[in-house]
């Protein structure tokens, strides 16, 4: 593959890393992603050329892992891509993060990376013609901008909040509250990009003091601390139009993976209730079940009935749960004495007349000596 040649004003003894990338990106980025990422400005800021290949052989990767790495980099934002007719690369934008995530088009100084001669580059990027582009100042003004993220609709834009009006927030009590107790939670310092999350919630998302307590507990609880998870969940329940923490409880509890497990097991694909919901969280929280008991039951229920198999189920965890059940073991042990019980009343001809139906079958001659030995010897 051919060189790449990188421009930028920048002075070549420092590599200016974004504050975003750092904040947002890094946590997420592989060891080839980071150190092509990296490798890159620093390639820019010495005005250097590199290229695919010299890439690979500077961190023993394969260009594979390269073209990879750049392509997670793409879709992620970081950078932007341009192939020739070929579907090789052959122009690299790095992306100004702070201008992207403000919903504006980056600055006329980011950087371009290619290895083609740099006016034709920049008029392909625009799809203009080559010789009308050829200056420096023509170059940086091709740079393509990924549109910025699609916020639901109905919902405020996010915006970066300049320091001065942190400042005037900062004098706001609730919003000082906010601060101190999501740090508490948190159990850190809040990082600048939290800062400016919890703003947008409290700001434009007009959650209040209470919920936002709420959803930074709820998220902790839940092993996500990362200020975009935080951001996603307020986005989330301002779209469902919660406004209080007895709502959100209901919403979250609503959305837990078991039960929608627990409704696809039992043949419904339908959105759950809050009633729905309430009886499956009610076997996790209340009777300490674990899933495969859960779905042990629904099973049967499944072979028992097709109408009210909720219902059918939580009769079955109910006895289960009041029989001291706690693993699977349980329930074979329970089923052996039930099948013993059953044996001993068919022996003594005390058989009871049900009627679902498992039990309405033609009756049979059996050799119960024999049968009993073999369950229980199972």
């Amino acid at each position: 593959m051919g060189s790449l040649t990188l421009y930028n004003d920048r002075g070549a003894d420092t590599t200016l890393v974004s504050n975003r990338f750092i904040d947002q990106y890094m946590k997420n980025c592989n060891d080839a992603q980071l150190k092509v990422y990296l490798y890159l400005l620093r390639m820019i800021g010495a005005n250097l050329v590199t290229s695919i290949s010299e890439i690979a052989d500077q961190f023993n990767y394969t260009e594979k892992d390269i073209i990879r790495a750049l392509k997670y980099c793409e879709k992620q934002g970081l950078v932007c891509l341009d192939y020739d007719k070929q579907e090789n690369i052959r122009g690299i934008h790095i992306q100004d993060l702070d201008q992207i995530a403000s919903g504006k088009a980056p600055k006329a100084d980011a950087a371009a990376v290619t290895g083609e001669d740099p006016a034709a580059f920049a008029a392909a990027a625009v799809g203009a013609d080559p010789a009308a582009s050829a200056s420096p100042a023509q170059e940086t003004s091709a740079v393509r901008t990924p549109p910025a993220p699609d916020m639901p609709k109905g919902l405020p834009a996010k915006k970066d909040y300049s320091p001065d009006e942190i400042r005037q927030f900062k004098k706001d009590d609730d919003f000082s509250r906010i601060l101190f107790i999501s740090e508490s939670y948190l159990g850190r310092p809040l990082t600048s990009s939290d800062i400016q999350t919890f703003l947008f919630i409290y700001d434009k998302l007009k959650l209040s003091v209470d919920l936002i307590d709420y959803l930074v507990e709820y998220c902790v609880e839940h092993h996500k601390t990362s200020h975009l998870y935080i951001q996603k969940v307020a986005l989330g329940w301002a779209e469902e139009g919660i406004t209080t923490v007895s709502q959100a409880k209901a919403s979250s509890t609503r959305y837990r993976k078991i039960v929608y497990t627990v409704m696809k097991a039992l043949g419904n694909f339908n959105a759950p209730t809050e009633m729905e919901a309430s009886v499956i969280n009610r076997w996790t929280d209340e009777y300490g079940f674990t899933s495969d008991i859960i779905l042990k039951a629904c099973e049967r229920s499944v072979l028992a009935t097709a109408n009210n198999r909720l219902n059918y189920t939580d009769g079955i965890l109910s006895s289960w749960n009041k029989s001291g059940v706690h693993n699977i073991s349980d329930i074979e042990a329970l089923d052996k004495a039930h099948t013993k019980k059953a044996i001993t009343r068919m022996k003594s001809g005390n058989t009871p007349a049900y009627s679902n139906t498992f039990n309405q079958f033609e009756q049979r001659s059996y050799d119960y000596a024999s049968l009993e030995k073999q369950l229980l010897g199972n």
